[in-house]
C-alpha cells in the first residue's frame, strides 16, 4: 500500500490492562492505594557473617587483594 497511513482509531494511544479492562494507568493508581505485601521485618542480623578477631585480618587481606592492592 502506498501513501500515507491510515489514521487510528480513537483511544488507541491508551494501554489497557488485559485482566481488568482497565487502563494501565487506572492499574497503577490501583497499586499505589493497596500494596499487597506486607513490610518485612529487619533481618540482617540473620545474615551477617559471624567475624571473629583471626578474620578479621584475613577478611581484611581478602578485600584487599579483591581491590588489587
Amino acid at each position: 500500500m502506498a501513501g500515507p497511513w491510515p489514521p487510528l482509531p480513537a483511544g488507541a494511544g491508551e494501554q489497557t490492562d488485559d485482566r481488568t479492562g482497565g487502563t494501565a494507568q487506572d492499574g497503577a493508581a490501583r497499586v499505589a492505594r493497596r500494596d499487597p505485601w506486607p513490610a518485612l521485618p529487619d533481618d540482617r542480623g540473620l545474615w551477617a557473617p559471624v567475624v571473629t578477631a583471626g578474620d578479621a585480618d584475613r577478611l581484611a587481606r581478602l578485600d584487599r587483594e579483591q581491590a588489587g592492592d
